[in-house]
């Protein structure tokens, strides 16, 4: 009988350690596929210049993939063209065994742009 018990508790055990080892490798993906997206919308409104029409366009791309994006021009030479960018990534990940009353937490990634001259 004491030998039933140990084998139910291991299984049992085993298999908290599986759910919880794949919902941090699935938190994991969605942060890398945050990253290069973006790094991908860092990249883009660097290269037009910074126009409102590339970066409008890139935060509805960003409201399509359920991401919030927010942009931040700067102007460091003080020419009055914006010469970097600061993009920052939101986006809700979730570990559902873990965050059992949460649900859902918010992480943001940022990138930095700058035109070369």
């Amino acid at each position: 009988m004491n030998q039933i018990v140990k084998t139910y508790m291991t299984i049992f055990l085993l298999l908290i350690i599986v759910l919880v080892g794949a919902g941090l490798i699935l938190c994991s993906l969605d942060a890398q596929r945050a990253e290069k997206t973006n790094s991908g919308y860092a990249m883009t409104i660097a290269g037009h210049n910074y126009s409102d029409a590339s970066i409008n366009a890139c935060k509805s791309e960003a409201s399509g993939n359920d991401y919030v994006l927010s942009v931040k021009k700067y102007d460091t030479n003080s020419d009055g063209y914006p010469d970097v960018c600061e993009c920052i990534l939101e986006y809700d990940y979730s570990l559902k065994f873990l965050n059992a009353g949460e649900g859902t937490t918010t992480n943001d990634k940022h990138h930095y742009s700058r035109m070369m001259v």
